[in-house]
Formats: structure tokens, sequence, C-alpha cells
């Protein structure tokens, strides 16, 4: 089993050697449009995000796919606040249990994965 570390502020959850561990957030639901279903979504923190940040970030992309601001699932068109961008994997890239999306910026990101049908 491997443990998924970051730097970390001091007086984080600070792992041996300094390390934040990867924090995991509350699930969420997020509607993609139209011709995709609504998910419950689950997320894991990388760096220096919040779980709130991540959440409204998701929501903003989901958002920005339902209403066609992004010209492909790769959101690299739309800038989020906080100068996140977004994609998400196709359905022959995801795997049962894995990552189905994500945001990043410097020295941070937030991985998305399907929580339940």
């Amino acid at each position: 089993m491997a443990m998924i570390v970051t730097p970390a502020p001091a007086g984080a959850g600070i792992a041996p050697g300094g390390l934040r561990l990867a924090t995991a957030c509350a699930n969420q639901t997020a509607n993609f449009g139209a011709n995709a279903r609504t998910l419950t979504l689950r997320f894991v923190l990388h760096g220096n995000v919040t779980c709130r940040e991540a959440h409204r970030t998701m929501r903003a992309y989901a958002r920005a796919l339902a209403a066609g601001r992004c010209e492909t699932r790769i959101c690299t068109q739309v800038r989020f606040a906080g100068g996140w961008t977004c994609s998400v994997l196709s359905a022959a890239e995801a795997r049962p249990g894995g990552v189905v999306a994500g945001c990043t910026r410097p020295r941070a990101r937030f991985d998305v994965y399907k929580a339940r049908a």
C-alpha cells in the first residue's frame, strides 16, 4: 500500500518527514449536462487546496461543460477561480474505481472519483 504525500505548511496534518497526507473530502453530486447523468463524486486533495475550493471548482467545471463553454472534455479554454484547469477522462480511459476527473494548478491538484452510480 502506497502513501500519497505532499509538502505541507507547519501545523497541518503532518506525516513523518514534514509531509502532508492526501486529504479526502465529503462526496458531492454534480450534473455534467443533458447528455450525462448526475454523478456522486469523491474527492482526494493533493497540495494547497481545501475541500470547499475543490467542490466549488468542480461545480463550476460541471456548469461549464453543461453550458458548452468547453470545446472538449479537457477544459483548457476556461480558467476557473483560483487558477484551476480541469479535465474529465473519456469512457475508454476511465477504469472501475479509478480517477474520472480532476483539476490542477501550480502546487495543488485534486482527483475526482465516482463514489457510486
